[in-house]
C-alpha cells in the first residue's frame, strides 16, 4: 500500500484534480474486505480542525456530502461519549437546517423518530423560537389526524404555561382545566 507520514507541520497527503472539465474523483477508496474503506482519526478542536471536514464551494446546487446505503442497517451512526451534542447543524442561509423525507408507515418507521431513554426528567424534543411566527406547524393533506397524542403514564396529556403559571391543561383522565374561559 501507499503510506504518507509527516513529522513536521505540513500535510501527509494531498490529492487534487487541476482540470475544471474533469468529472473524475480525486480520491477513490474501496475495499472488498470487512474493514472500513475510509478511516479518519484526529484530535482537532472546533469545526476548523475537525477530524473529518468536508466543504463544497459550488453555490449552484452544490452538495458537501452524499451518503448512499443499500443495506438494512443505518446509513449513518453518530455517537458521542462526551457531554457535547451528537449532531449540531447550522443553516446560515435561508434553507432549513434539517430536511427529512421518508416513506415509513406508522410510528415505528416515521420519517423522524426521536426517543429519549432517560427516566428522570428526560425530554425527547425541545423546540425554541424567537420570532413573530409559530414555533411549530403541523399539516396533513390526507384523511389522517394532524396531531396524535398518546399517553401511557400518570402525568397530564397537555400543559400550556407561560413559564411561571399554567394557563390550561388536559389531565390524565382527559378533563380540560383552564384558568380563564372566554367564549
Amino acid at each position: 500500500g501507499v503510506k504518507g507520514t509527516m513529522t513536521g507541520t505540513g500535510r501527509a497527503g494531498y490529492f487534487e484534480i487541476d482540470n475544471p472539465l474533469s468529472s473524475n474523483i480525486a480520491l477513490y477508496s474501496v475495499t472488498n474486505g470487512t474493514g472500513s474503506a475510509l478511516y479518519a482519526a484526529g484530535r482537532g478542536k472546533t469545526s476548523a480542525n475537525a477530524t473529518l471536514r468536508i466543504e463544497n464551494t459550488e453555490p449552484d446546487q452544490g452538495m458537501a456530502a452524499y451518503l448512499h446505503n443499500r443495506s438494512n442497517f443505518a446509513t449513518t451512526h453518530f455517537q458521542n461519549d462526551g457531554s457535547g451534542q451528537v449532531l449540531y447543524t447550522v443553516a446560515n442561509g435561508t434553507g432549513p437546517a434539517i430536511f427529512a423525507t421518508g416513506k415509513g408507515k406508522t410510528f415505528a418507521n416515521a420519517t423522524m423518530r426521536i426517543e429519549n431513554t432517560e427516566t428522570d426528567q428526560g425530554m425527547a424534543a425541545h423546540l425554541f423560537n424567537n420570532s413573530n411566527f409559530a414555533t411549530a406547524h403541523f399539516q396533513n393533506n390526507a384523511s389522517g389526524e394532524v396531531l396524535w397524542v398518546e399517553h401511557h403514564g400518570t402525568g397530564h396529556y397537555i400543559v400550556a404555561t407561560s413559564g411561571t403559571e399554567w394557563k390550561f391543561w388536559v389531565d390524565n383522565a382527559g378533563v380540560t382545566h383552564t384558568k380563564v374561559l372566554e367564549i
